[in-house]
């Protein structure tokens, strides 16, 4: 894909391909391996009192969540910054 393409499933929302990877569906495992991974480190760090780190690996399982879910689903997963283009993939 090059730098200028916008993917076909986000052309109508005009998110840009750079913040759009294609993952192939199969990939969508180790993202939630990976989601589930910081859910568990998640509470321990509560365990611990360490709120700072819960927080973190929070927002780490929900990146990870949707990730699993949108490479699931659409084969495509967000790689901005900024991960409020993910409900975009969803909208029909």
């Amino acid at each position: 894909m090059t730098k200028d393409a916008i993917h076909p499933r986000c052309k109508q929302r005009g998110i840009l391909a750079d913040f759009v990877k294609q993952e192939d569906r199969s990939a969508a495992g180790d993202y939630l391996k990976k989601a589930s991974d910081n859910y568990e480190q998640m509470l321990a760090a509560v365990q611990k009192d360490n709120y700072n780190a819960a927080a973190t690996l929070a927002v780490q399982c929900i990146i990870s969540s949707a990730d699993a879910l949108c490479v699931f689903e659409k084969g495509i997963r967000s790689v901005s910054q900024k991960k409020g283009a993910v409900p975009f993939f969803y909208e029909e």
